[in-house]
């Protein structure tokens, strides 16, 4: 039996000698390498013979498995077993075990598949080859999903997003992924303003509930299965033909709250009429194609997430459009009782005098979008609901007045009603009421006496500042072909209190104010750049 094997080994031995040998003394041509002077010269001074093989590993990209892996493996073998080759051929072999580890480690890698985590919850296994094409990705998820119609139409329409467990967003064809990775697939509907929702699965009406927000849970009757709410937001549309695919990923970024006692919608009456954009305000939408009566009308969005069947299945990780909570602990149990114990403080998020402020905001923006920023590496984040929710000042404060200093005429006002102010243990003030309050007021139409006030030099800067902010504003709605006629459309709600800030709208957070004579007047200022 030993002797069998020792002549079976040797037998392949030879063989592979033979095989590199021929290898070794063929040109570039033979092997179809790499010809070009920029393609030899990205791969070093590596001898003709060797770069042929680089190439061959090349090939391994395009869908030639079995060819690279075959010559790799004769390099190796051929390393391994003393006496294959002399010492000159050895030599030259080095370069080809080096290199193809360095350009292409998944030569080694059995695992040339990726995970995705479909918007039904299901857990898929898809050859890496299929996210380099996105026509071959669509078509096998249109294959996936050729069972279920509803579905089907939002693939086809290409109504999804697909991220990672770090909420980075990935597009087939474009994001480049490592093999074996797990991505997150989750499913964008559209929402029109009717008084039901219904079951992103069987299209059932569900029954709402009387109050609700992103935590908020609807049982499907018919099918059983469960299904939460994520995100919301408002819009004026005069007709069908404006509503474009484009504006998906508008409102699905916005975030959804309930208007709490210091956001009374009420008040905003007057508002939107002379605003009908205020995109901030919260709402119950139900499903179905987009029915718009004549004229003007304000017109919701809803988001709805996919989740497996029961709603345990939807952690905040799988959505980009669920903020990963951060930890639960009250972000004043953190401050130093013996320093400056009597001292009002301000949430980090809200504090202009902090050292690195993680909040960017741009009071510019249509909708309201607050990001948080991460130091390493910069780039922005949802905010949390937990964070959103968390009081303001500590000690919390039920009264506060803010102002700008490019607005003094227009001070902020945030206090409780009577009745409310008189419970046990009142609402405070949150980091929300704070944020969607500045922006909802710096989001309101100026009037003919407000632009009267202004000099001809303020004049030319705020309609600098207008024209600027609705162009921005167009391009952030919409595909290029319709830019200029989204800027028109923004140009019509006129000058709003935002542009008085001239361009300086980024929120950089509050510092206290004293106001002459109101010693007990709590007041900070708003700070923009």
């Amino acid at each position: 039996m030993e002797s069998e094997a020792l002549d079976t080994a040797r037998e392949i031995q030879r063989t592979t000698r033979a095989l590199l040998v021929e290898f070794l003394h063929r040109t570039p041509t033979d092997v179809g390498a790499v010809s070009n002077s920029q393609e030899n010269a990205a791969v070093g001074q590596i001898p003709p013979p060797a770069a042929s093989i680089i190439r061959l590993f090349a090939d391994y990209v395009e869908g030639d498995r079995e060819k690279a892996l075959f010559v790799f493996y004769c390099v190796l073998f051929s390393l391994l077993f003393p006496g294959s080759l002399n010492s000159m051929e050895r030599l030259r072999l080095v370069p080809l075990v080096a290199l193809p580890l360095l350009v292409l480690p998944r030569v080694l890698s059995l695992n040339d598949t990726i995970t995705l985590v479909d918007v039904m919850g299901e857990h898929r296994q898809l050859y890496i080859e299929m996210w380099k094409n996105p026509q071959v990705f669509q078509k096998e998820m249109r294959n996936i999903f050729a069972g279920n119609e509803q579905v089907l139409k939002l693939i086809t329409s290409g109504q999804y997003r697909i991220q990672d467990s770090e909420n980075s967003i990935y597009q087939p064809g474009k994001s480049r992924i490592r093999s074996g990775a797990t991505l997150y697939m989750a499913a964008l509907l559209y929402r029109s303003a009717i008084l039901q929702i219904n079951c992103p699965w069987c299209s059932a009406q569900v029954p709402r509930a009387s109050s609700w927000n992103f935590q908020t849970t609807f049982d499907c009757f018919q099918c059983g299965r469960k299904f939460s709410t994520s995100s919301a937001s408002n819009s004026t549309i005069p007709n069908d033909a404006t509503i474009m695919m484009d504006d998906v990923d508008d409102y699905s970024s916005v975030y959804s709250f309930k208007s709490g006692a210091y956001l009374d919608d009420s008040k905003l009456e007057s508002t939107l009429a002379v605003n009908p954009r205020n995109d901030t305000m919260s709402t119950v939408e139900g499903l179905g194609p987009p029915h718009m009566p004549d004229g003007p009308t304000s017109f919701k969005f809803l988001h709805l997430m996919l989740t497996a069947g029961d709603i345990t299945h939807l952690l905040p990780t799988q959505s980009a459009y669920f903020a990963t909570d951060r930890s639960t602990t009250p972000w004043f149990h953190s401050l130093d009782p013996d320093s400056a114990p009597n001292a009002l403080h301000i949430h980090p998020l809200l504090d202009a005098l902090a050292f690195n402020p993680n909040l960017y905001f741009n009071l510019e923006q249509g909708h309201f979008l607050p990001m948080r920023l991460h130091s390493n590496p910069r780039q922005p984040a949802r905010l949390s609901q937990s964070e959103l929710r968390e009081p303001a000042f500590y000690p919390p404060l039920t009264s506060l007045s803010m102002i700008h200093p490019r607005t003094p005429s227009w001070p902020i006002q945030l206090e409780l009603p009577g009745e409310l102010k008189l419970a046990p243990h009142p609402q405070p003030i949150s980091v929300i009421d704070i944020l969607v309050s500045i922006h909802r007021a710096m989001h309101v139409q100026i009037t003919h006496s407000d632009w009267a006030l202004l000099n001809s030099e303020e004049e030319a800067a705020v309609s600098t500042a207008f024209h600027r902010r609705c162009r921005e504003e167009a391009a952030r709605r919409g595909s290029p072909r319709l830019l200029e006629k989204r800027e028109m459309e923004e140009r019509g709600y006129g000058v709003k209190r935002v542009d008085y800030l001239r361009g300086q709208a980024a929120f950089r957070g509050l510092v206290w104010q004293q106001l002459a004579g109101e010693l007990e007047v709590r007041c900070v200022q708003i700070v923009t750049a």
